[in-house]
């Protein structure tokens, strides 16, 4: 008996050993690449520390208060993101779930055009960037060209204040928008066609199947949608540097663009590391908050 039980236990480590073994490449990956930053991060973010000089000088709390307390331009740019974040949950999500509903059904041709919608997503954030940014051009922009056929005067999209963040947005929508039509699509797939059917035979018509059938089951779907779409637009950076680099007068500065001119410009990374350690808590409050408020029992 104690042979048998010690045969189980030394295969069992055999088992975990193999399993340690497999991982261990993505775990030494996750802890140079991610753990190990955020722990300098921190450790940077109670210091003044110039980039170039290798230099620490230990202050403590100073950081954090002055980014709380006395950065003007630290709240600016939070302003500038949750606009951007708004924009994009608000305008990119009700398209995306229309354009799921639209090539959920068969039709000649659907693949070709799920693939076109999505192409956008596996293209590089710079060619994107850099494209956009010449169809947003004043003079020969295709945008304005196409404005300028319904007799609308030409826009300066990216050197107005009122219209670069607008700009942006519209550009990071196009981008992503193939990724949150999949994500619907799929949601769409899993709800069992029978409620439709007893629905019909109920005398729902579209709008009611929508309203209390697809929407309902959706919600966990919206949840994971809305998380994942707010910590990635609060991240946004390369169409910003490469589009308007923050400007005109900081109408496009995001909070990740700020981050990056106090550390790699200004050379203070212990201030930028206290900016990304308090982004790090903001998204985690603000991710709780949304899990908490569209969080769904619904079984199906």
């Amino acid at each position: 008996m104690m042979l048998s039980m010690s045969v189980k236990r030394r295969r069992r480590v055999g088992y975990y050993g193999w399993a340690l073994l497999f991982l261990a490449p993505a775990l030494v990956g996750m802890v140079v690449f991610s753990i190990w930053p955020m722990v300098t991060a921190l450790i940077n973010s109670f210091a003044n520390y110039n980039l170039i000089a290798d230099t620490r000088t230990w202050v403590g709390f100073d950081n954090y208060t002055q980014a709380l307390f006395k950065d003007v331009t630290w709240y600016k740019s939070l302003q500038v993101t949750l606009l951007y974040v708004l924009m994009k949950l608000f305008v990119q999500t009700p398209i995306a779930l229309g354009l799921a509903m639209v090539v959920q059904r068969p039709f000649r041709g659907v693949g070709l055009v799920r693939g076109a919608i999505y192409a956008p997503v596996v293209t590089a954030w710079v060619i994107v960037s850099v494209l956009w940014k010449q169809m947003f051009q004043q003079s020969f922009g295709i945008i304005n060209s196409f404005l300028a056929i319904f007799g609308i005067e030409r826009v300066e999209w990216l050197a107005d204040v009122n219209h670069a963040l607008i700009a942006i947005t519209i550009t990071s929508i196009w981008k992503d928008l193939g990724f949150v039509m999949i994500i619907f699509l799929t949601g769409l797939q899993v709800i069992p066609e029978v409620y439709y059917e007893a629905a019909a035979v109920d005398g729902a018509n579209v709008i009611d199947k929508f309203i209390k059938i697809t929407l309902p089951l959706l919600q966990r779907t919206t949840l994971f949608i809305v998380v994942i779409t707010t910590i990635s637009a609060f991240q946004v950076y390369t169409p910003v540097y490469i589009m308007t680099q923050g400007g005109p007068q900081d109408a496009t500065k995001v909070v990740t663009y700020y981050i990056f001119q106090r550390g790699f410009l200004y050379l203070d990374m212990g201030y930028a590391s206290t900016l990304s350690i308090l982004l790090f808590i903001l998204l985690l409050v603000i991710s709780l908050g949304q899990m908490r408020l569209l969080r769904s029992d619904l079984e199906y």
